[in-house]
């Protein structure tokens, strides 16, 4: 079963002693493996460089990690270098806060034997900031600025010279590209995670001997060039590859407990091994890197330096976990943008009467058109009758009106009966009428309410 299945197991430690010493193997270093030398201290760099010596006979690096640590080098150079100026500018700051900050409280005149103690401090911390200014520019005067010349670099450039891959045709790129499409809409690792390198289009893709690489398509390309590099080549057998690349498409993780990784994705193993002849397929982070080497190859590595590599691989894994969130929150975002514009359409589509309503749109707004034309209609009905009602009472009480009048002024004609009937009669009629133009004023708001609703 472990020959058929063999994308599910990992390499045994028996095989990896063997793998590291076999002249057949091939060691592969990703973009971020080169750029982080620039963050690592002297010491530590020395440590990977001793290994790299080792393996240098067996190193090889696919066009596009040179590409993009060409590319990038200068950027992480810069911001390294930023580092300890804005550390120097830290301590500026708390040297002149510790100056400033007991001036209000006037010690000298008021109490000086704790002004003295006030003196002792300052002169005690500026002290130690001084001593901590030597230590810092120990360290950053050494890391290169973007114009001294490279040391990292020009290593790099003996280790590696005759060990690139061939630089790619524009319709290759073009290729994988639309591959890339169809295998990060179905989560086919590696790469899948950088989708969200579209968010930003000012940064979305570069040009570079005038072929266009799109960013969220890089992993996919190395991967590519690795395999395409393994097929062409009979004397490999064996691949180790170093990334600090932390994301679950180019590492296997299970949650049991906290993440574990268990090592490279099986979907990324059986792909080498169904397109190329290679047998065994190991991934490292630097940190295990060092480990390894320092166990495979009998040789020192100072802890310290796995240390440094270790802190600067979760330092990196944090700072991925926090773009992977924010890339969610940007595409929840866009995608509540897109709820809005459409209903924005659909409102203008109905202020405007367009012809793009829905069958189910148009049924609803008919529907509710003939309701609102039965109400009008039904109101139109009892407004006519109680108008007719009204008219009545009115004319009634008018009347009536006329009757009281005769009777005031030919009272002694009626008697107290009729009088009394009369007066009754009149105070009944006028209720009615005040009812009816109640009523009436009612309906007369209803209807201009249908008459708006139709419009």
């Amino acid at each position: 079963m472990k020959e058929k299945f063999k994308a599910f197991y990992d390499v045994s430690e028996t095989d990896l002693s063997k793998i590291w010493a076999n002249n057949e193997t091939v060691f592969i270093f990703d973009t971020n493996i080169l750029l982080n030398l620039y963050q690592y201290s002297q010491e530590t760099q020395n440590e990977f460089f001793k290994i790299l010596n080792i393996v240098k006979d067996r190193i090889w690096i696919p066009f596009h990690v040179a590409l993009e640590y060409q590319r990038r080098r200068l950027e992480v150079i810069r911001d390294e270098k930023a580092v300890f100026r804005k550390i120097n500018d830290k301590l500026a700051s708390i040297e002149k806060s510790v100056g400033n900050n007991f001036s209000e409280f006037k010690l000298k005149a008021r109490n000086p034997e704790l002004f003295n103690i006030e003196e002792k401090f300052k002169a005690d911390v500026c002290s130690l900031i001084d001593k901590f200014k030597v230590e810092v520019d120990k360290v950053g005067k050494p890391q290169p600025c973007v114009r001294t010349p490279d040391e990292i670099r020009a290593k790099l450039d003996g280790l590696l010279e005759g060990k690139v891959g061939d630089e790619p045709e524009k319709d290759w790129v073009l290729q994988i590209s639309e591959e890339g499409l169809t295998r990060y809409e179905n989560k086919v690792p590696p790469g899948y995670k950088d989708v969200s390198k579209d968010n930003d289009s000012s940064h979305a893709s570069f040009i570079y001997n005038n072929i266009e690489y799109e960013r969220k398509f890089g992993d996919l390309i190395i991967w590519k060039q690795i395999l395409e590099h393994l097929k062409n080549s009979d004397n490999i057998k064996n691949v180790i590859f170093i990334t600090d690349d932390s994301k679950e498409d180019w590492w296997e993780i299970v949650d049991s407990g906290g993440d574990k990784n268990i090592g490279a994705r099986p979907e990324l193993k059986s792909e080498m091994y169904r397109e190329t002849e290679v047998k065994s397929f190991k991934m490292y982070h630097t940190n295990d890197f060092l480990t390894a080497a320092k166990e495979y190859f009998d040789i020192s590595i100072d802890d310290k330096a796995i240390e440094e590599t270790e802190d600067l691989f979760n330092n990196s894994k944090l700072k991925n976990i926090l773009e992977e969130e924010l890339s969610h929150v940007h595409n929840k975002y866009s995608e509540v943008r897109g709820k809005e514009a459409l209903l924005e359409k659909r409102i203008a589509n109905l202020q405007t009467h367009s012809k793009d309503f829905s069958d189910e749109e148009l049924s609803h707004l008919q529907n509710r058109y003939k309701e609102v034309s039965f109400d009008e209609v039904s109101l139109e009905a009892q407004l006519s009758h109680l108008q007719s009602m009204y008219y009545k009472a009115n004319n009634k009480k008018t009347s009536l009106s006329k009757r009281i009048k005769a009777v005031e002024k030919h009272g002694k004609k009626f008697s107290n009966e009729e009088l009394i009937h009369l007066q009754k009669r009149y105070n009944e009629i006028s209720r009615e009428r005040g009812s009816l133009e109640a009523r009436l004023s009612h309906l007369q708001n209803n209807y201009s309410d249908i008459l708006r609703k139709q419009q």
